[in-house]
């Protein structure tokens, strides 16, 4: 899913790829991926959320703030 974004011209960031093989408390992962949450543009930035993110604490945090912060949020019916 990532490349698909990619190849419309995103920068794709996955969460889950980049913390994927690191040790530490996930909620030092959760808070940073928030924080790049933070950092999205309204008018220029989308989330793209997976088939099954509700069961991820982390995305759905990532969601409830993005949908907060009102980012455009595309729900994939694929998953990756």
């Amino acid at each position: 899913v990532g490349q698909k974004y990619a190849d419309l011209g995103y920068f794709p960031f996955v969460p889950h790829m980049s913390t994927a093989f690191m040790r530490g408390n996930a909620d030092f992962f959760i808070d940073g991926c928030l924080e790049v949450v933070k950092r999205l543009h309204r008018k220029t930035d989308i989330m793209v959320m997976l088939k099954g993110w509700r069961k991820s604490r982390g995305a759905v945090k990532e969601h409830n703030l993005a949908k907060y912060r009102r980012l455009k949020i595309v729900y994939e019916k694929a998953e990756a």
